[in-house]
């Protein structure tokens, strides 16, 4: 399959019967809601433990009011951003799918019905309406690993550590995608997109920690070692 073809493929509709991607972000909000209606329950009955003739053996409603403040204020968003800061590889499909490539039956991200326990459980909720629905991601969507196997199928790839920064260079666009591979196992655990190229220098946009045009060797190869992979999918 060519580039031009890969970028006209047809939108797939969701099929239901698809049940076998298992979208870790899903299951650690599920946990985390559980949780916290265990803890808030178990509250209520302790406050309200009518069969208590010791006053004092309850919480007072003060108690109470910290304890969900609590929930609310610090446990849920430090849950929801961990779950966050598992996944790199949906940034790079946004920017994709965003540029005009088509989703298919092994790249994709369907919405699916409005989810109540998101809706008031999930803090990203509060300003991304994205996160009071369910979504169907695929592995290839939100992986890096699996991203980076599913688009090398499809484009040229070059490979270089940090003295083959120039060449590579030379070779590569603005709107390629990077993926970084410190250990060098054809592994890589984070995606990145090229967004500038000067002076026989690359510089990339990341997400998770916050990358705009940052410097591939400064950022990555001074930090990991010059040994360390990279490799740039050429889109263009």
């Amino acid at each position: 399959m060519d580039n031009k073809k890969l970028f006209v493929r047809s939108y797939i509709p969701r099929k239901q019967e698809d049940k076998k991607e298992k979208n870790k972000m899903k299951k650690v909000l599920d946990k985390v809601g559980k949780a916290m209606k265990f803890i808030f329950i178990s509250i209520l009955k302790i406050y309200y433990n009518i069969e208590s003739t010791d006053k004092y053996a309850r919480m007072t409603p003060l108690e109470v009011i910290v304890g969900i403040m609590v929930i609310i204020v610090v446990i849920i968003p430090v849950c929801s951003i961990i779950a966050v800061l598992w996944e790199y590889a949906p940034f790079i499909s946004h920017c994709l799918y965003a540029g005009g490539l088509g989703m298919d039956s092994k790249w994709h991200s369907y919405k699916g019905k409005f989810n109540s326990h998101k809706f008031w459980f999930d803090v990203r909720s509060c300003w991304d309406s994205r996160y009071w629905y369910d979504w169907d991601d695929s592995e290839a969507w939100r992986l890096v690993d699996k991203q980076y196997n599913y688009f090398k199928k499809y484009y040229s790839k070059t490979e270089f550590d940090g003295y083959g920064i120039a060449s590579a260079a030379s070779k590569s666009c603005i709107g390629d995608i990077m993926y970084l591979d410190p250990d060098g196992n054809k592994k890589p655990n984070h995606a990145t997109i090229i967004t500038k190229i000067a002076d026989g220098m690359i510089y990339y946009t990341a997400h998770t920690e916050n990358r705009k045009n940052a410097s591939i060797l400064k950022k990555y190869f001074q930090n990991y070692g010059m040994n360390a992979k990279a490799y740039i999918l050429h889109l263009s």
